[in-house]
């Protein structure tokens, strides 16, 4: 009888008990369900703030560069010397700073056929501009050696394994695939802070270049920031300077391949729309410089160079979401456990689940209301932990 007498009582502690570990078991998510379910949030969320002019701006290495009567000819292995006229455009254009989306780990000059000071332009031009250029390595892809040394600066780079301008390129996906969660450095083996390709870039622009990780939080396709074709601004570079001036002053600049097969990723945008107005062109000054649109329309991919930039701008707009702290997730799933254990101990089968149905709707709405002040709260552990206390209640 006293069993029986307590039991709503330990139905209650039972539910959040169990909520606390299901949250200390799964970290407070489960990412097949509540990645879907972030993407949905950042869409439909309705306080988010305006979009701003992008910090950031895309050269893309795309189709119709790679067939222009300019590049058609040449390997991008070769493409060096258009390298180095690129940086030295975009800079005199006043880019902040600017990031190559692709690891230069094999030289020109290897091959005997060609001229010993084939990469020349573009050696001198990564020593010029040292202290603006980020060059993109992985773990187990290197710069080459020249390169390497071409953006050394003995000053600040004498006590360091490798120069400052070399930055990671290394993206992890959550469990679904998705790419989501972005950080400012990785571990390395001996301890050390391995720093990535956004972080570095936005150190150099002036902002963070430590943050903790976020989540990216775009209100837009990520291929709708503003992406030139590498074909057009090198033939603005050359025949109108204003136009570069207007299109990449004040902005970080990523160059990278936007290609349909090659380095493409998952990104969180896949429920956004692109903006019913196009990005700004130029084309009216001259020299054809045009934003390009989506490069793979069918797939539900985007270019890696898109998450970088991404990453950037989020960086320095401080506009990525943040996963709430562990305490608040424990506090939500438990919260949950005990409200729906209450409701099976007191309602009917079929008005418990019209309860839970409305507690379950309650629950997103505000993670997709915290979503859009900054803060995301997973709902999948909670909706768990409550669906688990109401069947043990009935």
């Amino acid at each position: 009888m006293n069993l029986r007498r307590r039991y709503r009582e330990i139905v209650i502690l039972a539910a959040l008990l169990a909520a606390a570990m299901l949250v200390a078991v799964t970290g407070g998510r489960v990412e097949l369900v509540d990645g879907f379910l972030y993407d949905l949030a950042i869409a439909i969320t309705p306080f988010r703030p305006p979009p701003t002019p992008s910090k950031v701006v895309v050269v893309a290495i795309d189709e119709k560069s790679l067939a222009s009567e300019a590049l058609a000819s040449t390997p991008r292995v070769l493409f060096g010397p258009y390298y180095a006229e690129l940086l030295d455009g975009l800079f005199q254009a006043g880019a902040k700073a600017v990031g190559f989306d692709i690891i230069f780990n094999y030289t020109a000059t290897r091959f005997a056929a060609i001229d010993p000071g084939y990469d020349d332009a573009l050696l001198a031009s990564l020593a010029k501009h040292r202290d603006r250029v980020v060059l993109a390595r992985t773990a187990t892809m290197t710069v080459a050696e020249p390169f390497a040394a071409a953006i050394f600066d003995p000053a600040r780079d004498a006590q360091r394994d490798e120069p400052l301008s070399i930055a990671y390129l290394e993206l992890v996906p959550s469990e679904d695939g998705v790419q989501r969660w972005i950080y400012s450095n990785y571990p390395a083996a001996d301890g050390t802070r391995l720093p990535t390709l956004a972080a570095r870039l936005s150190e150099i622009a002036g902002g963070p270049g430590n943050a903790p990780p976020f989540l990216l939080a775009p209100t837009a396709p990520l291929e709708s920031l503003p992406t030139y074709a590498i074909a057009d601004v090198l033939s603005c570079v050359r025949s109108n300077p204003q136009a570069i001036s207007e299109a990449f002053a004040d902005k970080v600049v990523l160059i990278g391949s936007n290609l349909a097969e090659e380095d493409r990723k998952r990104a969180p945008d896949r429920f956004l729309k692109w903006p019913s107005s196009p990005s700004t062109r130029t084309d009216a000054l001259g020299c054809g410089l045009q934003a390009l649109g989506p490069s793979a329309p069918d797939s539900d991919t985007v270019p890696g160079v898109h998450i970088h930039a991404a990453a950037v701008g989020s960086l320095l707009g401080g506009t990525g979401t943040a996963l709430v702290p562990w305490s608040a997730r424990v506090a939500a799933a438990t919260s949950a456990a005990v409200i729906c254990a209450g409701l099976g101990l007191l309602l009917s089968p079929v008005v418990a689940v019209v309860a839970l149905t409305g507690f379950l709707a309650a629950l997103f709405a505000g993670s997709v209301v915290g979503v859009g002040a900054g803060h995301w709260l997973p709902v999948a552990v909670p909706a768990i932990a409550g669906l688990c206390a109401l069947l043990g209640g009935q």
